[in-house]
């Protein structure tokens, strides 16, 4: 990631088990984690990923990690506030041993997309238009195999 999009979020964890965001702007705020009784770790994912330009790391080169969360009462949200404009957002998730939904909400409207193990990581694409609704994407997950998790590697926003 670097100049290309307008803004990004690295999700990871802290060892101590808090979530944090590298990011490169504000535009896009951190995701909303609730970890669920299993909690959220850091662990080696499906991605690569390379940026410059972010904060509070500036610059990193084929980092493997990403944020997994217990699909038994764990979720991830995301939230882009209203804009005027096309705008289109990418969430990087993945999945082991469980289902990952992808929910979306754009003031009234609701769609969902659904991520099944075995497949170990896609990407969910977004793109709406509204300079009054606020965009959320909630991601929930469903344990498939014993220590299932779900993930969220990257989310970007561009327009």
């Amino acid at each position: 990631f670097g100049a290309g999009p307008t803004d990004w979020v690295l999700p990871g964890v802290r060892p101590d088990g808090t979530p944090v965001g590298l990011r490169s702007g504000r535009a896009l705020p951190d995701p909303e984690v609730r970890p669920g009784p299993g909690g959220a770790t850091g662990v080696p994912g499906e991605y690569r990923l390379s940026w410059t330009g972010g904060a509070p790391q500036p610059a990193g080169t084929a980092v493997a990690g990403w944020l997994a969360v217990d699909p038994a009462g764990g979720s991830v949200r995301v939230r882009v506030s209203a804009a005027p404009g096309r705008r289109r957002l990418l969430l990087h998730v993945g999945t082991a041993g469980a289902d990952v939904t992808a929910e979306v909400h754009l003031g009234a409207e609701r769609r969902t997309v659904t991520l099944s193990a075995p497949a170990p990581a896609g990407v969910v694409t977004v793109t709406a238009e509204s300079a009054t609704d606020e965009l959320v994407v909630d991601l929930t997950g469903r344990t498939v195999a014993a220590g299932g998790r779900f993930g969220l590697a990257a989310v970007t926003l561009t327009g």
